[in-house]
């Protein structure tokens, strides 16, 4: 890096990113010791005081350490003179001050000091003293949970039956002994211990498998319980007379009628809450209850559990919070039906309810606490390892650390999760995600994910860091990677530590503080920025229309910002150059050794340097024509011209390239002709039209720079890209959306952008079996950045391809038409939101401008240029393993050039077999209304083996109600062997134990259409006989593919965004 490179990473350093100290509510009520460690916090453990309203035993204790108990006016607490002679008394006046005011701070000693801090932080209130402290310890901010034990009895009690209620009542003494306020115990995963529910401790993963862990009971759990407001209320009848059922049911009722009150008004009681006023909410993030199960498989629980959280919400809005941290669903595979009634709960923190304002009000960002593996498959996983260990050695009884353990390859869960939510949510843009790392790491795929979405934090228990060899926590270099990237992608990441009171064992040296020293160790070790990433602030994921340089006049300060990059410029005097050297020196007179450069476009004349730079490099006189229709623009050139270039070197002409007249004789057109009119796209800025004018002005073996231009497409995951297009606008979710809000919706989805894409992922690679599958077929694998078309500028292409006007003109603009149809793989399950442009040029020979997404393609320390965003309206989930089409168009039509786009997901499935029909039927059942003829289809070619198989089962013929339906005895038809399914049903013969895989069901062995399109494709690279031969057996079960999904037709007709010519 030189100089002016280091001097720009010096200028724009990261600013400290924030780190967070979770203070557990139990520590709230002892100041100093959330940041001390356990040894001199032991020590003072006796000076605490005894109730939750204490607050400086830490001071106090060392208030005595430092005779503090002295009195305040003792000769002994002075600082000694400095010449050494004995302090005087003070006078009267002086003393009096002291008693009024404190004594001065030149007369304080450390034992003063620490009384008075000390003092200070037991007047504070909990919250307060704590951020106070973690302040003085280097943290920015803390987090706390925002209710507390009493709030979660209460509520257990209100909305869960007691446990009492849930035994049986065998004797009179068991139902009389039951407390009205007994706290109830709910079969739930807090309460089991269990870290893969919702509300789970993700710090106790380890301890998942001993006491309190999976599968082990709880007294007095009898299933799950039944939620007091959705049935009937619970009586004890029981054999010890009316008096004890009475009073049971007087009890019963009472509490169901205290529900009531509290569901008709949510609101806390005094006690209930950590945080009670405005001025204890700065510098916190608030933590809601955790152990509310949203997702609950009781009906009664989830509701009440909404209430619940609808609740603290509304109240940590109301006292000025900005940031509550939610509790995550639940990873066990039984409760996944339940998700969506968690994702709706949560997106309705963020709406309102007919007047009901959102319980969120208008600023709050709520961040979901999602760890980044499954929890619930690795409490499984530790289970299976400790007991494993137990069995190979007796004394091997520890558990494994979270650190120390690797999720399952394909464990993805907290990304589906989150998908669903913010669906749901309809990507809400103040809901996000805390990334919980304390379950082990996701595999790297699902870890990427990540970069794309609006992580606001990092929750890094003590339990997730590892013990290097001197027993300092460490991260594992997995956890430092994600670390790094996420940092690098949110200047305002959060880091949460928490965990810290109290240490895993191995961490042995570093005491509470290592923790905090080492995430800032991690910050100070990251890679600088470049220079090209400094220039590039601020623009990332900026959203910006593409320019219409016909229609409009650039700006000054829009020429500065394309001059401002010197590596374009670069490559266009490189091409200069070599396209000089290439033409042969003239002959015997002195003009024809001139060459003629016309710059067309020349805006303030940054190509018009380079080529005179080119011509100095190889020494050729050259004579330049600039062409600018920015009036504007021409005032600057022809100054310029006059005073810096020459008259005689440098002529300036202004008009538009399309229609200024053309030289009438050879000599006196161009050898080069030198042009930067590429868009992002290459030719989204209307680089062909220009230069089919501008091309008049070459002659007959003249050179066009650029010769050519090649454009890319791949397809992307960008949410924030796509909530900045959907709810970018005043509309709010709550508000009525009136046809002009629709319409302006729809412009905005079907405008492509400029943009430079930093949180997306690409979508587009194989996977690893097709992969391996190709390797061995000696195929090359699909690209994930394929071609779309290119433009060639050539003499000879313009006179063998364009119908010529009069004036040299094309006769229309039909020739720039262009369409294209790829095809990606997508290997990992994910959402499409759109697709990125990119474009190679080539200037000349092997000088090439390109800003493709392969490094090793794109130009080096280049700007200029940023890709280019087509968004979908819809976002198009991808499931494993899929197959994408793509396909864009390029029409013209008058004065007006447009884009327009689709998208459709398809699923590979066997030629034949019942896993296939099966499949296909279950596919067809969601591809929509559309999808009938094709439907019908696929019924009939399985008709037979459906009549015969629903016979032998015992439900009866299947042509009930069907034969008006059915086709006349002689209408022609495919044969059996050319219908899709119709290998499936030519090997299941009936009453096989095949059919019930999809064909003894009756249902069709084949997809069910889609909707605007086959549902089966049967032919989009086999149909063809020459195809068909040059591929095996595996490619050819690969043709038939099943339509899961598809985009409508983005911009029909330029609709929402074009370009004027």
């Amino acid at each position: 890096m030189d100089d002016s490179d280091g001097a720009a990473a010096e200028g724009s350093a990261r600013a400290p990113c924030p780190i967070t100290l979770h203070v557990p509510t139990s520590s709230l009520s002892w100041g100093p010791d959330i940041v001390s460690d356990e040894a001199s916090s032991s020590s003072s453990s006796t000076a605490r005081p005894g109730g939750a309203g204490g607050g400086g035993g830490g001071a106090a204790a060392a208030m005595d350490r430092d005779g503090a108990g002295s009195s305040s006016g003792s000769n002994s607490r002075r600082r000694p003179h400095p010449g050494g002679l004995d302090t005087l008394p003070e006078a009267s006046h002086v003393n009096a001050l002291a008693s009024a005011t404190g004594p001065s701070p030149m007369g304080l000693g450390s034992s003063d000091v620490d009384g008075i801090v000390g003092a200070a932080l037991a007047s504070l209130p909990p919250p307060s003293r704590s951020l106070a402290v973690a302040r003085s310890s280097g943290y920015s901010s803390i987090a706390i949970e925002l209710t507390n034990e009493r709030w979660r009895h209460r509520w257990m009690r209100l909305c869960l039956a007691p446990s009492s209620l849930a035994q049986s009542s065998s004797s009179s003494s068991s139902s009389s002994s039951s407390a009205p306020d007994a706290t109830p115990k709910p079969m739930n995963a807090w309460k089991r211990g269990d870290p893969g529910a919702m509300g789970g401790s993700w710090e106790v993963v380890a301890q998942a498998s001993g006491a309190g862990g999976l599968g082990v009971p709880y007294e007095g759990d009898t299933g799950l319980p039944r939620s007091s407001s959705r049935s009937r209320m619970s009586a004890t009848t029981t054999a010890a007379g009316a008096g004890a059922t009475t009073s049971t049911e007087t009890i019963d009722e009472a509490t169901a009628r205290e529900a009531e009150e509290w569901r008709r008004m949510p609101s806390f009681r005094r006690g209930e809450v950590n945080i009670t006023s405005l001025d204890e909410s700065d510098g916190v993030l608030a933590v809601a209850s955790p152990w509310l199960e949203l997702d609950s498989a009781d009906e009664g629980i989830r509701l009440d559990s909404e209430i619940a959280l609808r609740q603290e919400v509304a109240y940590a809005a109301h006292i000025g919070l900005a940031h509550v941290v939610l509790p995550p669903p639940s990873s066990e595979p039984a409760s996944r039906r339940f998700l969506v009634d968690y994702a709706r709960a949560i997106a309705g923190l963020l709406t309102r309810r007919g007047t009901e304002s959102a319980p969120a009000g208008a600023y709050m960002r709520l961040s979901i606490r999602l760890p980044v593996s499954s929890p619930y498959r690795a409490a499984q996983m530790a289970a299976r390892l400790s007991s494993s260990s137990a069995s190979a050695s007796a004394s091997a009884s520890a558990p494994v650390p979270p650190a120390q353990m690797r999720a399952a390859d394909d464990d993805d869960w907290a990304w589906q999760a989150w998908e669903v939510v913010r669906s749901v949510a309809r990507y809400h843009a103040r809901l996000g995600v805390v990334l919980d790392v304390s379950a082990p790491l996701a595999p790297a795929f699902a870890l990427q994910r990540w970069q794309a979405e609006p992580v606001r934090a990092v929750w890094l228990p003590a339990t997730s860091f590892l013990a290097n060899a001197k027993g300092y926590p460490v991260l594992s270099k997995a956890a430092q990677s994600l670390l790094r990237t996420l940092l690098a992608k949110n200047d305002g990441l959060n880091l949460v530590v928490a965990g810290t009171q109290h240490r895993p064992p191995h961490h042995t040296r570093g005491g509470q503080a290592a923790y905090q020293q080492y995430l800032r160790h991690v910050e100070r070790t990251m890679p600088p920025p470049t220079s090209v990433q400094v220039r590039a602030r601020g623009y990332h994921d900026f959203l910006q229309a593409p320019l219409q340089p016909l229609l409009d006049n650039l700006e000054a300060q829009t020429y500065a910002v394309f001059e401002a990059d010197p590596a374009k410029y670069q490559l266009y005097e490189q091409a200069v150059f070599q396209a000089l050297v290439s033409l042969p020196r003239g002959g015997t007179t002195s003009s024809s050794s001139i060459v003629a450069v016309w710059v067309v476009g020349a805006g303030r004349g940054p190509l018009v340097d380079r080529c005179l730079a080119a011509a100095q490099r190889a020494r050729r006189t050259i004579r330049i024509v600039a062409v600018e229709k920015n009036v504007h623009a021409c005032v600057g050139l022809r100054d310029r011209a006059e005073t810096e270039w020459g008259a005689d070197v440098v002529e300036v002409r202004m008009g538009d390239m399309r229609t200024l007249p053309a030289p009438q004789h050879e000599r006196e057109r161009a050898d080069i002709v030198v042009s930067e009119l590429l868009g992002s796209f290459g030719d989204n800025e209307l680089s062909p039209e220009c230069l089919d004018g501008a091309m008049r002005f070459l002659k007959a073996d003249g050179i066009s720079i650029p010769q050519a231009y090649s454009c890319y497409l791949t397809p992307i995951s960008t949410p924030k890209l796509h909530a900045q297009i959907m709810t970018g606008s005043p509309l709010s979710m709550s508000s009525a959306v009136s046809s002009a809000d629709a319409g302006r919706e729809l412009r905005a989805a079907e405008t492509p952008y400029v943009v430079l894409l930093d949180a997306y992922t690409s979508l587009a690679a194989p996977p690893l079996s097709q992969q391996q599958q190709q390797q061995q077929q000696q195929t090359p694998p699909r690209e994930a950045v394929q071609l779309c078309w290119a433009f060639e500028h050539t003499q000879d292409e313009r006179r063998a391809k364009h119908v010529l006007a009069q004036g040299g003109l094309p006769l229309t603009n039909g020739h720039n038409a262009r369409s294209c149809n790829l095809t990606f793989d997508v290997a990992h399950e994910g959402t499409c939101h759109g697709l990125a442009g990119y474009f190679e040029a080539q200037l000349f020979d092997d000088v090439f401008v390109s800003i493709h997404p392969d490094a090793g393609r794109a130009s080096q320390d280049m700007l200029s240029w940023f890709p280019i965003f087509f968004p979908f309206k819809d976002p198009l989930y991808c499931p494993a393993g899929a197959e994408m089409d793509v396909s864009m168009w390029r029409l013209t039509s008058g004065h007006r050039v447009w884009y327009e786009w689709c998208a459709e997901v398809f699923l590979s499935l066997p030629s034949s077999g019942p896993a296939a029909g099966l499949a296909a039927a279950g596919a067809g059942a969601g591809a929509g209304a559309g999808d009938a003829t094709t439907a019908a289809a696929g019924q009939r070619a399985a008709s037979g083996a459906s009549d015969a198989t629903s016979s032998s089962m015992g439900r009866g013929p299947s042509n009930d109600g069907v034969g008006a339906f059915s086709n006349a005895p002689n209408t022609p038809r495919l044969p059996m062997s050319q219908l899709p399914g119709s290998a499936a049903a030519a090997v299941d013969e009936p009453g096989s134990s095949n059919h019930a895989g999809g064909v003894g069901l009756g249902l069709p062995s084949v997809g069910m259409g889609a909707g605007a399109g086959a549902g089966i494709e049967m032919g989009r690279r086999g149909s063809n006989s020459s195809q068909v031969g040059a591929v095996n057996s595996s490619n050819a079960a690969r043709s038939r593919r099943i339509k899961v999904g598809m985009t409508p037709l983005m911009n029909p007709g330029g609709r929402s965004s074009f370009v004027s010519m």
